[in-house]
């Protein structure tokens, strides 16, 4: 029997007495662990744990992003309409220009009156003057949405209160029938702000815009 000596004695490479060395213990290291390799393992109970509470926190997360995404996928809650009474009163301010080129000899702030009144149902407003004139303009109805209340408006104004759900003006023919004028109106507490864009047969030609508060009763 050839011994360990033998074999690099006569091997004077490196390598080849590793590889020898290899083949007489290796071999035997190798079948000696396959042997006392269990074949179905128990998992060990420490990861299992482990991996089993990794499991659980990512299933958590997963469903609050959900129910996050999902929250900031819903339609935002419409915003509710202000009652016809946050406008109805006199309103006394000024009315400026909203363009960058006003007519010649135009006042920059005229003084303007602005009264809004609930007939039928429906608001009515008169403001005066409007484009210098002492007819001024009026509107009945309109809509109010949200905080804004917008209605179409014309070139002087009703017969009288009682009447005015007809729209019937006191204007007969002249270049003012082919005017309208669009009024958006906001309050905010005691102040009353807006816009008036004036359209002279559906083309946008002037535009105002209007800074007023309420009329303080006198006792």
């Amino acid at each position: 029997m050839m011994g360990i000596g033998a074999v690099v004695f006569r091997c004077p490479s490196t390598r080849n007495r590793l590889y020898l060395y290899y083949l007489q213990f290796g071999s035997r290291n190798s079948a000696l662990g396959a042997e006392s390799r269990d074949p179905n393992p128990e998992p060990h109970p420490e990861r299992a744990d482990t991996k089993r509470g990794l499991l659980m926190r990512s299933i958590a997360v997963c469903c609050v992003l959900s129910l996050f995404v999902a929250s900031g996928l819903q339609a935002p809650a419409a915003a509710q309409n202000v009652p016809p009474t946050r406008f109805e009163g006199t309103w006394v301010g000024v009315q400026r220009w909203a363009i960058d080129k006003p007519s010649p000899g135009a006042q920059e702030d005229q003084p303007v009156v602005l009264t809004i009144e609930n007939v039928d149902g429906k608001l009515v407003g008169t403001i005066t003057p409007f484009f210098g004139g002492t007819d001024g303009a009026s509107f009945v109805g309109g809509q109010i949405v949200g905080e804004e209340l917008r209605v179409m408006g014309v070139m002087g104004k009703p017969q009288s209160s009682t009447d005015a759900t007809t729209f019937t003006r006191n204007l007969r023919g002249g270049w003012k029938d082919s005017v309208r004028i669009l009024f958006n109106f906001r309050t905010e507490r005691t102040e009353l702000v807006g816009t008036a864009d004036v359209l002279m047969d559906d083309v946008k030609w002037l535009k105002f815009r209007y800074e007023l508060s309420r009329k303080r009763s006198r006792y």
